[in-house]
């Protein structure tokens, strides 16, 4: 993937949480649609989605 697709979807992928936080979610199907969008396998996809997904719940219980 050229370097210039791996920051956009960086940056969706940060504005996407950045939203589904906003309500309290950790906004797994927001980063499936954006790796679907950008043509990410199938396999990649669901464990990255579950790593930030648990990155982010994570981050919620130290934090809060």
């Amino acid at each position: 993937m050229p370097e210039v697709s791996v920051l956009l979807l960086a940056a969706c992928m940060f504005l996407g949480a950045a939203l589904y936080t906003s309500v309290g979610h950790a906004g797994a199907s927001a980063y499936i649609a954006l790796m679907a969008l950008f043509g990410i396998a199938p396999a990649v996809m669901r464990p990255t989605a579950l790593a930030l997904n648990i990155w982010y719940r994570l981050s919620r219980h130290f934090v809060s």
